[in-house]
């Protein structure tokens, strides 16, 4: 659902970026408009059918909020102007309650979990999620080096192992110099480490 709320307020923004010409995009005229809600609408409707997993599912999508793709047909620029500020403000209350609630949920999840691990007596596991000892892992989806978004896990792969490679190679003045030497008498050695 949350999704679905997401692709449904990047469509209005996208359509409101050309409406009012933010962004150094080119205001809308009565000759463009209708095109570009056209074109805003059929990328809209792909994205919820590629999202569905049925049938049921899409309908539900489109039920979401009064400012679906249906809603943004046969409308005037005038009206166009009014609609697009509202279905914004309109869309982000929508996907900030969904948002609450479901970090509520999972809130409310974990104190369950809690509840029950302290029931069955594994008290261990309770003080670890009260105390936050708890393992963070990272994530290895995405990585971002020099302003770049790499997604693609081969390429994070490989540059991580590359990074740690060279994080703990041996540095080269080291093994050059003649420590073994060092330890042949007793008194170089004691004159080498005091």
């Amino acid at each position: 659902m949350n999704q679905a709320l997401e692709i449904q307020l990047n469509s209005i923004i996208n359509i409101r970026r050309r409406v009012f010409g933010f962004r150094t995009t080119s205001k809308l005229t009565e000759r463009t408009y209708i095109k570009l809600l056209a074109a805003v609408r059929k990328q809209w409707r792909l994205k919820l059918r590629q999202l569905a997993r049925s049938d049921e599912q899409l309908a539900e999508f489109h039920e979401l909020s009064v400012y679906n793709p249906n809603h943004w047909q046969n409308i005037s620029l005038v009206q166009l102007q009014n609609d697009v500020e509202v279905a914004y403000q309109h869309t982000k209350k929508l996907l900030a309650y969904r948002l609450r609630k479901q970090r509520y949920n999972e809130f409310k999840l974990s104190i369950e979990n809690r509840e029950y691990s302290y029931q069955v007596n594994k008290l261990g596991k309770v003080i670890k999620s009260v105390m936050g000892s708890k393992r963070i892992y990272y994530s290895m989806e995405e990585l971002r080096i020099d302003g770049q978004r790499l997604i693609e896990s081969g390429e994070i792969h490989r540059i991580l192992m590359n990074h740690f490679q060279q994080w703990f190679e041996t540095p080269q003045a080291e093994l050059q110099e003649d420590w073994p030497a060092s330890f042949i008498t007793v008194t170089a050695y004691k004159h080498n480490t005091t």
